[in-house]
């Protein structure tokens, strides 16, 4: 029996676990490449220590400066144990997890709706904070296990553009108490515009000096620099000039060890006991931050995969992530995510499996046994310009092409797309900056289903023409060409576009039925048609049921097989006229128009004038009769000729029809279909050139055969003859060309 559960599923990932280290290694190239590897995680380690240290700071900021200390070691235990463990039940990558600033900066806004809840009690509010953590594991878990990981992806570019630029303001905004020396901003210009200027002047100066040493040598760790260099020079400068005020740095760690975080698990529960406004804001939060650290888990691992074609596995690398959290959630409290500066930098050094990763955690908890300390004299201001200039590379430079095409542009269309995708941008912004990003990422999102909606109910009908500009490629006589100029209103083409769904079907059934009274077959051409639904299926049932009862026809060309499929139990599905290709519905269209024709003039006691074709055909059956020529038959499918074949000889059709392809990929192109009277290949034997197109026979049937060999015979032998074949081949080709001119001039397009 198929196992269909979650238990099951998640048995079979624990199980792929089994021999992950040995796995590793033998993928990296054995110990020279696991080396290689270890190096790798260092390097990467060295970066992650100013993010994740800036990170944990960020997440803790609603319990005020006393915890700032507790927030750089959650975030350095937090990167260790949650990254460690993200790596271990994802796919083998070089993609590196920890706390990372733009998802710290969200829940640092849980966090302060959970402190609120929770006054005066920093210990429970920490429990609620570490079981906000575990849900948001157990989300992700969820979304790998059903499957709606592969959904998330989805989320369109707008939502994720505005909702980052929000994120990366909110950032900078929280270290503008840092970079002014104060511990927090009431009050902080009450004596003057810089409380403590030369704070500010050190902060904006590292600050410079970081993005400046980013642009010059972009494959520098400016990060880790800016961390090393703006610690010293702040220690420095305070010991050289004891009376310089340059701000605090982190402190020592407040009160207990982290060692009772699992104790502070059981706090929380107690506190979510009776509560429901607290279990409410644990769930919607922990839903956000699962949502918001899947898709940074999408995009790092697309990016991987880009950049060294890693395999990518949705579930189990979900999966993964949630398995990092739950572990992060005993460690400190804090949601782990993917960065792609620190696993791009990961690669560049030779990291290309986990063990990078693994060594990266490996590191830092090496780092912290040997140096706990380090942590603790970290300057404030430093921490506040690293993530200033974090900020500053997170604002999406796609959104300012956007607002600024959206009013330069002179394409009407390109500006009111980029409009419509301005509008959901800046909606994602303001509800962001506004302390509201759950909102502004719902609102974003259901904004761009709105617009979506509105774009695709525009008319679907892209262009309308008639009979008389619309032509089948099959070869008429000069009398079927006049008739069909003198009645092609009657035949209707409309090219659709876009998609045929509820929110339109309305529009197109009026329109279509204004041409009930001019029009007796329409033909709609589905080959833009991008989508069409149970509505739009219906309505095409209906509007053929309808010009069934009236003696009129609705053909559809190039729809694609799931519809008609969709078609099949749909009211009025057997009136209506499916044809493969838009040539083959005109030409049937043609021929009825022509029937009708015919039986109208059926009277007329005055026949036209010798066509074309039947004057050629005469011409060739007098030559047959006299032996000159040889008949040929074929059978439906032969091959009477090949493009590069020898332009050795020439047929006329006496019965039966042919088509011509050009030869091209994906498939050949219909160039034209001809009937009896027609020549095959005169080109290539008036020029002795090879063939330019394929020319199969439609049906069985037979042609006279002209070789070059006896065409020079009856040019010497038979000059009348032979002048009067050069004569018609003359005629029909100069055909052809004034054809070819008119459907041109008419833009026909066919």
């Amino acid at each position: 029996m198929r196992e269909t559960s979650l238990a099951a599923r998640a048995a079979r990932l624990f199980e792929r676990q089994g021999t992950i280290a040995l796995g590793a290694i033998s993928r990296a190239g054995g110990l020279r490449g696991a080396a290689r590897e270890a190096s790798a995680g260092v390097v990467a380690a060295s970066l992650t220590i100013p993010l994740c240290v800036g990170a944990g700071v960020l997440a803790y900021t609603p319990l005020g400066p006393d915890w700032v200390a507790r927030g750089a070691i959650a975030g350095l235990l937090c990167a260790i144990v949650g990254g460690i463990a993200a790596a271990v039940f994802r796919r083998s990558s070089f993609v590196a997890s920890f706390p990372t600033t733009p998802i710290c900066v969200i829940q640092a806004s849980v966090f302060a709706s959970i402190v609120a809840a929770i006054p005066g009690d920093p210990s429970r509010a920490l429990g609620v904070l570490s079981l906000c953590v575990v849900c948001v594991g157990l989300w992700q878990i969820l979304f790998a296990l059903s499957g709606l990981s592969r959904v998330i992806r989805f989320v369109p570019h707008p939502v994720m553009a505005g909702f980052v630029s929000g994120v990366a303001v909110l950032i900078a905004w929280h270290q503008v108490p840092a970079l002014l020396g104060v511990r927090h901003l009431r009050g902080a210009f009450a004596s003057s515009l810089l409380p403590h200027p030369f704070v500010t002047l050190f902060g904006a100066l590292l600050l410079g000096g970081i993005l400046l040493l980013g642009r010059l040598a972009p494959t520098a760790p400016n990060f880790l620099v800016g961390l090393v260099a703006g610690t010293a020079g702040f220690h420095v400068l305070t010991a050289l000039r004891p009376g310089l005020f340059l701000g605090a740095t982190i402190g020592a760690l407040p009160g207990s060890r982290l060692a009772s975080w699992p104790l502070l698990t059981l706090h929380g529960a107690n506190a979510l006991l009776g509560n429901g406004d607290l279990v409410r804001t644990v769930l919607v939060g922990s839903l956000t931050l699962a949502l918001v650290g899947t898709l940074d888990t999408f995009f790092a691992l697309r990016t991987a995969q880009l950049l060294a074609s890693v395999e990518t596995d949705p579930r189990r690398d979900v999966f993964g992530q949630g398995m990092g959290n739950l572990a992060s959630a005993l460690a400190g409290g804090l949601v782990v995510s993917t960065s792609l500066s620190v696993s791009m930098a990961n690669y560049r050094a030779g990291g290309r499996t986990r063990l990078s990763t693994i060594a990266s955690g490996a590191t830092l908890l090496t780092g912290g046994i040997l140096l706990p300390s380090v942590v603790t004299w970290l300057p404030l201001v430093v921490l506040g310009a690293i993530l200033v200039a974090t900020s500053l590379r997170l604002v999406d430079r796609w959104s300012f092409q956007v607002l600024r095409q959206a009013f330069t542009d002179r394409d009407r269309s390109k500006r009111r797309r980029a409009a419509r995708d301005g509008s959901v941008i800046l909606a994602v912004f303001l509800a962001t900056i506004l302390g509201q990003p759950i909102s502004g990422v719902a609102v974003g999102f259901g904004l761009s289903c709105l617009l979506f909606m509105l774009d695709m109910s525009r008319p679907v009908v892209a262009r309308r023409r008639d009979g008389t500009t619309a032509r089948s490629k099959r070869i008429r006589t000069h009398a079927e060409r006049e008739a069909l100029s003198a009645h092609g209103r009657s035949v209707a083409v409309l090219e659709l576009q876009g998609a045929l769904f509820f929110g339109n079907t309305h529009g197109f059934a009026a329109e279509v039925d204004e041409l009930r009274d001019q029009a007796s077959i329409v033909i709609l051409d589905c080959r833009r048609l991008r989508d069409i639904d149970t509505s739009g299926l219906t309505t095409l049932g209906q509007i053929a049921a309808r010009f069934k009862g009236r003696d009129r026809h609705l053909l559809v060309t190039g729809a694609r097989a799931g519809w008609l499929d969709g078609t099949a139990a749909v009211p009025g599905r057997q009136a209506i006229g499916i044809f493969p290709d838009l040539d083959s519905a005109l030409e049937w269209a043609e021929d009825r128009v022509l029937e009708t024709g015919a039986s109208s003039r059926s009277g007329s006691a005055r026949p036209g004038p010798m066509t074309i074709s039947g004057w050629a055909l005469g011409v060739f059956e007098a030559s047959w009769k006299k032996g000159n020529l040889p008949v040929v038959r074929f059978e439906k499918g032969d091959v009477l000729c090949r493009t590069g074949d020898p332009g050795d000889r020439m047929w006329v059709l006496r019965r039966g029809t042919a088509t011509v392809y050009a030869p091209g990929s994906p498939s050949p192109l219909l160039l034209a279909r001809l009937g009896p009277g027609s020549p095959i290949g005169e080109i290539g034997l008036l020029e002795h050139s090879p063939r330019t197109a394929d020319v199969v026979a439609e049906e069985e049937g037979e042609a006279f055969l002209l070789t070059q060999e006896k065409f020079s015979r009856i040019l010497l032998e038979d000059p009348d003859l032979g002048q009067t074949i050069l004569f018609v081949l003359a005629r029909h080709l100069a055909s052809r060309l004034r054809e070819t001119t008119e459907d041109l001039r008419m833009g026909s397009g066919l």
